[in-house]
């Protein structure tokens, strides 16, 4: 979708959220994972790989001691494991280490600028620090090439220098993120085939006027293996969701009341049955946290399964609660 931007502070409510989130009982849960493998296409091919979409927001960007950004990953650690991540700042080793630490099973990294080095060192320093800890792969861009703000040959540049910093280690997994639409485009055909697997967002918001749950989820999966047929490589939804409030962006005929189109309700059956979706291709929550500073959409700002005190929405308690493996 859109580039996260920085939001206000968190207040006390969020500990004591947290505090109550994570000491709920009586949660249905799941077999206890298998062991994190290193390999991101094997991560993502599990069943029982759950990742999440998710950017710092609040008080943990005012927070030099990283203790609200390892609550939100606590939190978030209940549920899911593994994480997408859109920014690659000065902030992002010691977001990786965290995540190590309470068992996260992969990460899957963006850089948001292929021709920016610092992004590129920053990648290149985690992944020599930390290669082999968990399932690694590198998104090199973020929707550039339709928004054509780089060209491919920038992003098979970055590649080069990702491999060229991080030889000794084990290869990285690398792909770039386009709309599932734009890899059909003649444009846009070179671009599914970058890498090791195909990263798409896939959108009933922005693509199609369907309202109900579950054919929105039933639309999403059949973009997505219809994508896979077409370019031959795993694909990965690398956004899926839909939004808890807001209006829809595209024009709707007279039958929709556009002001009723998005709620929670909805948001938490959107989840349900794709959960219960035979068939659906591996795809990243979108997204964890509800981030007020996504304004230039009334929707933008309501994709979290949280809200920016940590208080869960409807649509997750869909997520049972995960049995930890690691660490």
């Amino acid at each position: 979708m859109r580039h996260d931007r920085r939001v206000a502070a968190l207040g006390v409510a969020a500990l004591l959220a947290l505090a109550a989130l994570l000491g709920v009982s009586g949660c249905r849960r799941q077999p206890k994972l298998a062991p994190a493998s290193t390999d991101f296409r094997g991560y993502i091919a599990d069943p029982s790989a759950r990742m999440i979409a998710y950017s710092p927001v609040g008080a943990v960007l005012q927070d030099p001691s990283h203790r609200v950004l390892r609550d939100q990953l606590a939190l978030l650690r209940t549920r899911f494991d593994g994480l997408s991540l859109y920014q690659t700042t000065s902030d992002t080793a010691a977001l990786v280490a965290i995540a190590r630490e309470l068992g996260f099973r992969a990460v899957l990294f963006t850089i948001w600028d292929p021709k920016a080095e610092p992004e590129l060192a920053t990648i290149s320093s985690i992944l020599a620090q930390q290669h082999g800890a968990m399932a690694f792969a590198v998104s090199i861009g973020s929707e550039g090439l339709s928004e054509k703000r780089y060209a491919l040959s920038d992003l098979g540049a970055a590649r080069l220098q990702l491999r060229e910093r991080t030889r000794g280690a084990k290869p990285v997994e690398m792909t770039t993120t386009e709309p599932w639409w734009f890899y059909g485009t003649p444009e846009g055909r070179p671009a599914a085939s970058f890498g090791e697997f195909t990263s798409a967002n896939v959108h009933v918001v922005w693509d199609t006027d369907i309202v109900d749950p579950a054919l929105a989820a039933s639309w999403t999966r059949d973009r997505a293996n219809e994508l896979k047929a077409s370019v031959g490589h795993p694909v990965l939804i690398r956004e899926l969701g839909m939004p808890g409030g807001g209006t829809s962006p595209r024009p709707l005929g007279p039958r929709h009341d556009r002001e009723l189109l998005f709620s929670r309700e909805l948001q938490a059956q959107f989840w349900s049955a794709w959960q219960g979706l035979p068939g659906r291709p591996p795809a990243v929550v979108f997204e964890a946290i509800d981030n007020p500073e996504k304004h230039w959409r009334d929707f933008e700002s309501t994709w979290g399964l949280l809200d920016e005190s940590l208080r869960p929405w409807p649509g997750w308690a869909v997520f049972p609660v995960l049995e930890r493996a690691r660490p």
